[in-house]
């Protein structure tokens, strides 16, 4: 039986090869810097094997092939992902779009082939129905769509433009679909959001909804890299460390001020742009200390990232505090100084022992540069008792500070 398999295509957005335009793979291929490779990318940032892409299931995979640089998608490091019309992929120094050309994308809303599109948490939303059914709206009057450049559990991120000033934007969709948990998912981070203003958090700009289904908030576009993507490349300087650690803290202590807690800090929330700026994004997940009526978490749940979230959020993430926020910054610098996070295993039923009932080492243990008291002050962030860790952001910066000021 013959599979259908969509044609695949990488669009370059950006690359140091000035002969790659755009590479058309019809079955599985390695990509490397090896010229064994089926695709060979002459980057010394690529690995000799980096990644493979091959067909299953009448769609299409990367696999990441142990590379020392990691594959990206959609601004995360993956092992494995199915691609999706619209990501953006990313190996070595190389940017791609991913363009997925097949007989027919049908539009979730009014059923017809697409033509031209985006893809939605895996929904095909077409442009003429973005288009007459956000005439009340500014959507498509006042921004032009480009292409994915982030997903999460439940949105996709758009690059886009302003059309009025030519600023650049990123737009997130959300598709609803009569999911009343993701609708007020939408009402929390809009308002969350539009609470918050500080000059190292992402700025929000405007939200607003199509029929009920589709939720969509604009926001601040910094160009640049993940946290996540500059540790993957080597370790911080202690300078740079310092300045990021002073960004965050200080956007978090500007959040802990508005009773807002994030409750997702990680490096793959922490944007490092142009010039040195520093970003917090993402308040999907967020909540007000007081006064909230939203609860998004069922108690005895929890959200976040394994690898820095607090014991007490993996418990009940609706009982977490600013103090859940202190632990997972915590555990961020921690990856910053020792290249990995505080707990490491392959298996998630020992990575939630070890949050609940173990101590991490020294970061030193993995970085022998870092004198014992860098080690107390990231030790005391991590503490399993809340009411054992610093109390504020600024109170943890302020330690650290410290620290730096005595050039450890």
């Amino acid at each position: 039986m013959k599979i259908n398999l969509p044609k695949l295509c990488l669009n370059t957005i950006q690359t140091p090869i000035s002969s790659l335009k755009k590479i058309t793979i019809s079955s599985k291929s390695i990509l490397g810097r090896s010229k064994e490779a089926d695709i060979v990318l002459s980057d010394p940032e690529v690995s000799r094997q980096h990644c493979c892409v091959y067909p299953q299931n009448k769609g299409w995979y990367i696999l990441d092939l142990g590379s020392h640089n990691g594959t990206f998608l959609n601004s995360k490091k993956i092992q494995r992902a199915p691609l999706a019309h619209g990501d953006y992929l990313v190996v070595g120094q190389s940017h791609f779009l991913v363009v997925l050309e097949q007989g027919e994308r049908l539009c979730c809303f009014c059923g017809k082939n697409a033509k031209k599109f985006l893809e939605v948490s895996g929904s095909t939303v077409c442009f003429s129905c973005l288009e007459d059914r956000s005439k009340d709206h500014s959507l498509l009057k006042n921004y032009a769509i480009f292409y994915k450049i982030g997903q999460g559990g439940m949105g996709d991120v758009y690059l886009g433009k302003h059309l009025p000033s030519a600023q650049e934007v990123a737009i997130k969709f959300i598709l609803a679909d009569g999911k009343e948990q993701i609708k007020q998912s939408f009402r929390r981070e809009v308002k969350t959001m539009s609470k918050l203003s500080h000059p190292h958090i992402v700025s929000f700009l405007e939200a607003d909804q199509i029929e009920g289904r589709l939720f969509y908030f604009v926001m601040e576009y910094i160009p640049g890299q993940t946290l996540y993507h500059r540790i993957s490349h080597g370790l911080p300087s202690l300078n740079e460390a310092k300045e990021i650690m002073r960004a965050i803290l200080s956007a978090l202590q500007h959040a802990y001020e508005h009773k807002v807690v994030h409750r997702d800090v990680t490096p793959f929330n922490i944007l490092l742009g142009q010039n040195g700026k520093i970003k917090l994004t993402d308040f999907g997940i967020s909540k007000f200390i007081q006064g909230d009526s939203i609860a998004l978490t069922e108690p005895g749940e929890g959200k976040g990232t394994l690898d820095y979230i607090s014991p007490e959020q993996m418990t009940n993430a609706l009982e977490a505090d600013h103090l859940s926020d202190i632990y997972s910054a915590g555990a961020t610098f921690y990856h910053m100084l020792a290249g990995r996070p505080p707990f490491k295993t392959k298996y998630m039923r020992d990575m939630i022992t070890m949050i609940l009932h173990k101590a991490p080492l020294p970061p030193s243990t993995y970085n022998p540069n870092l004198l014992p008291e860098m080690d107390a002050v990231v030790l005391k962030s991590l503490q399993k008792d809340p009411v054992d860790r610093y109390q504020t952001p600024q109170e943890f910066w302020q330690a650290l500070e410290v620290i730096f000021l005595e050039g450890r």
